[in-house]
Formats: structure tokens, sequence, C-alpha cells
């Protein structure tokens, strides 16, 4: 338990060499001189999720699209440090949750947008 006077541990924010070593690592596009992170190199390869072979597509993006703020399919170097840095922040979870749920990246979530996440991770019955 917490004493009330404490305040909540944070993450300590990795060095940006650091970060961009292991963002090199994972990212398999090249363009115009920059390197990019598909869904499936942020998810599967960097998170370690979805490792099966028979995995859900709209999933992997859905997860991807936490990072890719820009919503073009591609993770780029500095939309992968803004991540590291939103999982340094003490209400990391509510702010990920959100960046879920808002599919056009503009700082909203509509009712549609909500629906379909939804409906793309409910589990088949």
């Amino acid at each position: 338990m917490h004493d009330k006077d404490e305040s909540p541990s944070l993450l300590k924010r990795a060095g940006t060499e650091k970060l961009r070593e292991v963002f090199l690592k994972y990212a398999s596009i090249q363009k115009n001189g920059e390197h990019y992170m598909t869904s499936e190199d942020f998810v599967r390869k960097f998170l370690g999720l979805f490792s099966e072979s028979a995995f859900n597509d709209e999933s992997v993006r859905l997860l991807a699209n936490i990072a890719d703020t820009s919503k073009d399919g591609l993770i780029s170097f500095s939309e992968f440090q803004a991540f590291e840095g939103l999982l340094c922040t003490p209400d990391a979870l509510y702010r990920t949750a959100f960046q879920l749920f808002d599919r056009k990246g503009n700082g909203t979530v509509s009712y549609a947008d909500f629906a379909d996440v939804v409906q793309k991770t409910e589990p088949a019955l």
C-alpha cells in the first residue's frame, strides 16, 4: 500500500540513443531515408504479442494505432518516442486506452469509433 503522501512511481524515460537503437532493431520499412515500424513490427515483434502464426490482423492494427498517431499505418521514430513517453506518465493506462479508441487521431472518440473497436475485439463465440 502507498502512503497518501507518496507520489506515484513513474517509469524513467529511456535516452534518445537507446530508444533509437531499440526502434531500429524492429523497424522493417525505410522510406525517404527514414525508418518505420509496421503494425506487425510494433505489436508482434517489439511488444511480443500475438506470437502464434494464426493471429487477427485487425487486432494487431488496432493495437499499433495506439502508437501510430498519424494513422498512416506506419510508426515513425518520433511516434515511437512519444509512445514511450506516454508509458512514463502517471495516467498511462487511461491515455493508452483513449488512443486505442481515437481511430482518426483527432483527439475525440465518437460512438462509431467506440463501437467499431468493440466489435473488432469481441471474442468469437
